[in-house]
């Protein structure tokens, strides 16, 4: 543990996302290392949500009826349904 205290917490506001850095001695190096963690949770929650935005897309693809014709042609020219 360090003899000074120059651990640094990093919160995004918006989201709620929390990194508590004390791995160097220097509060400016954890307050950059802390700034580095926040945005590589933010990308990785963002990737997720893109995912999952990715994954619903394919649900509802997967859902749609197929062979429920719009038209439908009578006539002699045409097959019997």
């Amino acid at each position: 543990m360090n003899k000074v205290s120059s651990a640094v917490r990093a919160t995004h506001l918006p989201t709620g996302l929390m990194v508590q850095v004390m791995d160097t001695r220097s509060q400016l190096q954890n307050r950059e290392i802390a700034v580095l963690r926040l945005e590589e949770q933010l990308m990785a929650l963002e990737r997720l949500q893109k995912a999952a935005a990715e994954n619903q897309r394919w649900k509802e693809q997967i859902a749609i009826e197929r062979g429920n014709s719009k038209r439908i042609f009578f006539g002699s020219k045409f097959k019997e349904l």
